[in-house]
């Protein structure tokens, strides 16, 4: 009897666990429709507590069948059901604690050695040291939580700083609102552009690279301020200046006035010498049209509407990230940079006198003093003449008409985010940093990266996928993309891959395809997806799964759990 009472108070435990499981399934189901996917892996399935659960199920289970002992013949089927399905739950534990998951994304003729994980991270970098601190996040796991506790302290060779969230908005917009009377603005138009029964109301900004200019049908809209009349004048003039096809930089080091020029190479991959210097220059990026959107820094275009360079100018005294654009000289100044070696940096440009064709060019000269010009479709300039507000006129060779409604000397655009929903799409985070009595703030967006400023001290920040060290570099030899016969559809795609080890003499060459994974020290690389570009590059899915051999093994025993029971049956008959 005590015997029966037991197998019934282990059957009643197991019900109750699993009426436990479903119901957090199903509030599970409820939670990904409302949050999105990702914020159910971290909040439920990924949570400790329910692979807590699947423990105290399994326990269950094997204690129903250890309760069973001595076993007989006619338990086999009994015993081999509860060990397959014991395993499966060791399996899937060890698979949500231990197991590791994440993207490679590798260019060709690049080498990758980092993954990038689903879960998110701070980096706080000191640009002039090496110095770097990370901190991992989980905002995800708690979508609806829009004020998060999050502080943390960097400390950073002798500087300390504090790390705070004050805002998370798991889909967040953006709305602009005009600030008149700016410290941190410049001059500023209202625009209204008409043709063809089509009318446009755009602000342009002089001093932001990006919303000083925009298209408008075929032709280009510009909105500038010309240190002088002159340069206003040198500006129209068919003079052009002789440089390299991405430009130069024009450098003088502290009270020196000799000014040493550096091309931009086409191959950014070596550092570059300063002659004569013991200074040297490490490009990063070219932007012949640099523009900001949804998905970060871009090149909007070929053309060089808007040229921007990107580099980093080492020496004894540390390393500088600088971020220059040719027709925005000023731009740094402005925005409160420091760097610790002393120098003048200038991005001469090809473009820089040098109008796009079928232009239309507003200068502002002070005073409210409005000065236009047009280019045909030679790209020259002829003086329009002075501009009154309120009044229109009309392109010569494109025949649109613009009307200049208002004018601000010292305004900016400031952007409000806002949140639209708990379902997590667009990432926003509102970070605060703290450095003794200075304090800088900003909103940052998934893979989104910034310089900010603690005084007269830059702090880099970034916000963007977890990395973690694979035991293996990857090097990319070739990708191929395999169409369906008349059609620009993917039916195949595959990489060439050699893998080094520094613990492996000889690299390994390997294939990956979409049906065709290798596997090294526990981890399958996966051909997941690709990127297409003048590079191109393959998008690789690895895994490091130690449950699953468990999870294969319980699944075998089941079916032969299974099998037992139906061949024994007809014997017991």
């Amino acid at each position: 009897m005590n015997q029966f009472q037991r197998w019934i108070g282990s059957l009643q435990m197991a019900v109750v666990l699993l009426v436990v499981i479903a119901g957090v399934l199903a509030w599970g189901t409820i939670y990904e429709e409302q949050y999105g996917t990702e914020a159910v892996k971290h909040a439920v399935y990924g949570a400790w507590w329910f692979q807590a659960v699947l423990a105290f199920l399994a326990l269950n289970l094997a204690s129903a069948a250890i309760d069973r002992y001595p076993w007989k013949k006619r338990h086999i089927p009994f015993v081999l059901a509860h060990i397959g399905i014991i395993l499966i739950l060791i399996g899937g534990i060890m698979s949500g604690s231990l197991g590791i998951e994440g993207q490679l994304v590798v260019s060709e003729g690049q080498t990758e050695q980092y993954l990038r994980l689903p879960q998110q991270a701070f980096a706080l970098r000191d640009p002039h040291s090496d110095a770097v601190e990370l901190f991992p996040t989980a905002f995800e796991a708690k979508a609806w939580v829009s004020e998060p506790d999050f502080v943390k302290t960097a400390t950073l060779n002798d500087r300390s700083i504090q790390l705070k969230v004050d805002k998370y908005y798991p889909d967040a917009i953006t709305d602009e609102v005009l600030v008149r009377d700016a410290e941190e603005g410049g001059p500023a138009i209202e625009l209204v552009l008409t043709q063809d029964m089509q009318e446009e109301t755009i602000w342009l900004f002089a001093h932001d690279p990006v919303r000083f200019g925009a298209e408008w049908g075929h032709s280009e809209v510009l909105f500038i301020e010309p240190k002088s009349m002159q340069a206003w004048q040198d500006l129209l003039s068919e003079e052009r200046v002789s440089a390299a096809e991405e430009g130069f930089l024009r450098i003088r080091f502290g009270e020196d006035t000799q000014a040493y020029d550096v091309a931009v190479p086409a191959d950014k991959s070596a550092a570059v010498a300063i002659e004569g210097t013991d200074y040297e220059i490490q490009f990063k990026d070219y932007f012949a049209d640099f523009a900001i959107g949804e998905e970060g820094v871009q090149n909007r275009s070929d053309e060089p509407n808007n040229p921007a360079i990107s580099f980093v100018l080492r020496g004894a005294e540390g390393a500088d990230p600088y971020l220059l654009f040719a027709l925005h000289p000023d731009f740094g100044a402005m925005h409160g940079q420091s760097f610790a070696i002393p120098a003048k940096i200038e991005y001469q440009h090809p473009v820089m006198r040098q109008l796009p064709p079928n232009a239309l060019v507003l200068a502002y000269l002070g005073e409210n003093e409005l000065r236009a010009a047009t280019t045909d479709g030679q790209g020259k300039a002829a003086e329009f003449g002075l501009t009154e507000q309120n009044q229109s006129y009309q392109h010569p060779q494109m025949g649109f008409e613009w009307m200049v409604r208002e004018v601000e000397p010292q305004a900016m655009m400031r952007q409000e985010v806002k949140n639209r929903s708990n379902r997590i799409k667009r990432q926003a985070l509102h970070v605060v940093l703290t450095e003794g009595e200075h304090t800088a703030e900003r909103w940052m967006t998934l893979d989104d990266s910034a310089q900010l400023m603690l005084g007269d001290k830059p702090i880099m920040i970034d916000y963007g996928a977890a990395l973690y060290p694979l035991p293996v570099s990857v090097k990319l030899l070739d990708f191929r993309k395999i169409d369906y016969p008349g059609t620009e559809m993917a039916a195949d795609f595959e990489s060439d891959v050699v893998l080094s080890d520094p613990n492996h003499a000889d690299p390994m060459f390997h294939k990956i395809s979409m049906n065709q994974p290798i596997s090294y020290k526990g981890f399958k690389f996966f051909q997941a997806s690709f990127i297409e570009g003048p590079v191109e590059t393959t998008v690789l899915a690895v895994r490091k799964d130690p449950g699953t051999p468990l999870v294969y093994a319980g699944y075998l025993i089941v079916i032969m759990g299974i099998l037992t029971l139906f061949m024994a049956k007809p014997k017991r008959a």
